[in-house]
This record gives structure tokens, C-alpha cells and sequence, in this order.
């Protein structure tokens, strides 16, 4: 595979060519190649896409979509293979470009070998979601301050780049920023991860908690995760964490059969 990474997404450009063993792309030497594009979020994406003569298949990451503008008038002209990882991408994608053949295949660009099923139940389940600064209200970090307080049997783990709030529930735990090897070791403990984005592709969040076994929790519906509609049916979720004896086998299975057969 021959693959060009958005500056956008810098952070997972060695992981994504890794995962699949893949040629990093260059415009002069590959522009007649098939190739995979992750990332279509400013002009320069956007200009090397519509500069490719040979097979295009472009791969959204989840607010590129929203950032395309007035460039989808250029981008519906062309041929190309397009993926988004969610139904909600795919069904702005689909009037954006007028066009009903957009693939949906949430990806993982870890290894699913990394994460083997590990769950064990409690009583006192914990769970962990993934929140940076600036980025709290998206990730949901209100719902949280005010659902924690009213599932006191719960924890709730915080990690990323967020400040911790000294005002927080007593059951809200803040880890700040850690070595993703630290992080992957760390959530083998819990129960399920969070992910309340409105908007958002299929987050590494997601993809780890499934593989491990895990009952994670996601604002947007995906095949064997649950998803709520609102606050009271987030909170029933997390309610039922308790009652989950045995590992999630079903999406385990699911999602190590999608992965490794992705792209």
C-alpha cells in the first residue's frame, strides 16, 4: 500500500504505515499509483487528491469532513473510493458529494494482537475516556461532572491532556497525559471507555476496549458498542456495567474480523 497522511493527523502517521506496512506517499513518484489517503482536511490534502491520476481511495478521519467547505465541489467531480468510519460521517458525506456509495469500516491503527481479552467484572466498575485541553466540551467533559455524581458506584478515569479540576466528583479520577504503552497497560483494569463526541471518527478508544473484551459506551451507534440517546440512557448504561459477568466476546470477535481485513 502506498499512503499519504494529513499533516492534520501527523501524530498517527507512523502508526497508520505501520499497521499497514505501508510506502509513505510522494506526489512525483507515486501520482499514478494506487494509493490511500488519511485525511482530507486543508487545501494541500485536498489539492495532491485532485493532482492523482491513479486509483484513489480516500479515508475520512472525522472533522476533516467538516472542514472540506466549498472544496466539495471539486472533490464529488472525482473518482475515488470514499470510506468514513461512521454512519453520521457517511450521511454528510453522501449530500455533500451527492452520492450513495460511501463505505463505512471504523479502522484501528493498533495491532488487535496488542490488546488480547483480559475483562474482569466489578461491582464498582471503572471507566476511562480520553479528554485534551480544549477539547472538553466536545469530549464531553460536562455530561460527566453532571451524571458522576448521581452513579457513585462508578469511576471515572480521565487521561489526556486536560487539566484536573479540583472541583470535580469524588469519583472522577485524573491521570493528565501518559505514555501510550502506560495507557494500554492501565485500562486492562477497567470496565468500559467512553466516548460522548457528537461528532467524531471511530476513536482508538473504542477500537482497544472492544478488543480487550470490554462493554465500552459511544454517543454515536456502532455495531456491538453500546450508544444512548441521552443522559438517562447514558446513565443506564453505566448502571448495567455492573451486570456484564462475562467478557464481550461477540464484538471482540467482530472487530478483530473487521480490522484485519480493512482497507
Amino acid at each position: 500500500m502506498i499512503a499519504r497522511v494529513s499533516s492534520s493527523v501527523e501524530n498517527w502517521r507512523a502508526k497508520i504505515l505501520s499497521r499497514y506496512d505501508a510506502e509513505e506517499y510522494r506526489l512525483w513518484r507515486d501520482f499514478k499509483k494506487p494509493a490511500v489517503f488519511f485525511g482530507l482536511y486543508h487545501p494541500r490534502d485536498w489539492l495532491v487528491f485532485m493532482l492523482h491520476r491513479g486509483k484513489r481511495t480516500a479515508v475520512f478521519c472525522g472533522s476533516d469532513i467538516l472542514q472540506i467547505g466549498l472544496a466539495w465541489r471539486l472533490l464529488k467531480r472525482l473518482k475515488a473510493t470514499w470510506i468514513c468510519e461512521n454512519e453520521v460521517e457517511a450521511g454528510v458525506l453522501k449530500l455533500m458529494l451527492g452520492r450513495d456509495d460511501i463505505w463505512v469500516e471504523p479502522l484501528c491503527f493498533s495491532e488487535s494482537d496488542e490488546f488480547p481479552v483480559c475483562y474482569q467484572p466489578s461491582d464498582r466498575p471503572s471507566v476511562f475516556i480520553h479528554i485534551n485541553h480544549n477539547a472538553e466540551a466536545e469530549s464531553g467533559w460536562a455530561p460527566i461532572e453532571r451524571i458522576a455524581p448521581m452513579v457513585e458506584e462508578i469511576s471515572f478515569h480521565i487521561y489526556g491532556k486536560m487539566g484536573a479540576r479540583l472541583d470535580a466528583p469524588s469519583n472522577v479520577v485524573f491521570h493528565g497525559w501518559v505514555p501510550e504503552e502506560q495507557f494500554n497497560q492501565e485500562i486492562r483494569g477497567y470496565q468500559a471507555a467512553l466516548r460522548l463526541h457528537e461528532w467524531d471518527g471511530f476513536a482508538e478508544t473504542l477500537a482497544k476496549s472492544v478488543l480487550l473484551g470490554q462493554w465500552p459506551i459511544s454517543r454515536i451507534r456502532y455495531p456491538l458498542i453500546d450508544s444512548y440517546r441521552d443522559e438517562a440512557e447514558l446513565i443506564e448504561k453505566l448502571r448495567d456495567l455492573k451486570n456484564k459477568k462475562e467478557p464481550n466476546w461477540e464484538g471482540h470477535d467482530y472487530y478483530v474480523h473487521k480490522f484485519e481485513n480493512s482497507l
